[in-house]
């Protein structure tokens, strides 16, 4: 009888020591838990301010168009380094979005000024001597291209257009396709184009004396990604501005990037008719 009795006060001992044990892991599983979900918490606000702090230093870049340094309300720091050019690094420059059927892409020539003025000199345009436009082939339809030349020539504004498209003897639409000076911007699964001499596009022109300011591409028939390929050595100037900003909280680091083109100039002389000859200047 008394052996039954310490056995049974054995077994209870066991069981209350396995319950304890069993208690103690989920005590300590809980507090474990809501230390990890108090760190997260403290990370994720931390990144909240870093992120809020990068923003506003971008905001502030974008507007003064120069890099800024500071610190936020809530004691955060924040800087961002720009303005970077947008287009100048590579002979090849893709424009950065589709353009729709009809719109305009732009890709500019002329310089601009820190505060986002044009200048209108021919020593701050794009020095080479002709440009590679290139679109997307392989759609049907097929694109087409009008090319728009905007320069500046004593004093006046003037426009030179020339359309493309290398379908053009099935639509019979009078455009032009050099099919011996067909370039391909670097991709020639995927584009097709066509080399722009502006001394062929403009009667009489001169480097020296005249301003080259944009050139607008507008896709016919559908829409079209854009390329485009500069004459060796030389490069695009400008088309807008990128920045970087850094904001850098206790715990976390933000990064935030944002390009800003130059706003495109408006579309005076795009609706004219085409003449038979393919280009004019207007």
């Amino acid at each position: 009888m008394a052996k039954s009795k310490k056995s049974q006060s054995g077994q209870i001992l066991l069981i209350t020591l396995l319950v304890l044990s069993f208690v103690a892991i989920v005590v300590l599983s809980l507090i474990s838990r809501t230390t990890t979900s108090q760190k997260i918490t403290t990370q994720i606000d931390h990144y909240a301010k870093a992120l809020s702090a990068a923003e506003a230093g971008l905001e502030l870049a974008l507007q003064s168009h120069q890099s800024q340094s500071g610190t936020t309300e809530t004691g955060v720091n924040f800087s961002v380094s720009g303005p970077i050019p947008i287009g100048t690094n590579n002979a090849i420059y893709a424009l950065p979005e589709t353009t729709p059927k009809g719109e305009l892409a732009v890709v500019w020539l002329a310089r601009h000024n820190l505060d986002g003025s044009l200048n209108e000199n021919p020593a701050a345009d794009y020095e080479g001597s002709y440009l590679d436009a290139c679109w997307e082939k392989g759609k049907n339809p097929r694109v087409a291209v009008v090319a728009t030349l905007l320069y500046k020539k004593a004093g006046n504004f003037l426009v030179a257009k020339s359309p493309y498209d290398s379908d053009n003897a099935s639509r019979d639409n009078s455009f032009s396709f050099d099919t011996g000076g067909v370039r391909n911007c670097g991709d020639s699964g995927n584009f097709e184009g066509q080399r722009l001499i502006f001394s062929t596009l403009v009667s009489g022109y001169n480097a020296a004396s005249d301003t080259l300011i944009a050139l607008r591409l507008r896709p016919i028939y559908n829409s079209s990604r854009f390329r485009v390929q500069t004459e060796e050595p030389f490069r695009l100037v400008s088309q807008g501005d990128q920045y970087i900003a850094t904001g850098l909280a206790v715990l976390a680091t933000s990064v935030v990037e944002a390009g800003q083109l130059y706003p495109a100039p408006g579309a005076i002389f795009d609706y004219v008719i085409y003449s038979q000859s393919g280009n004019f200047a207007q």
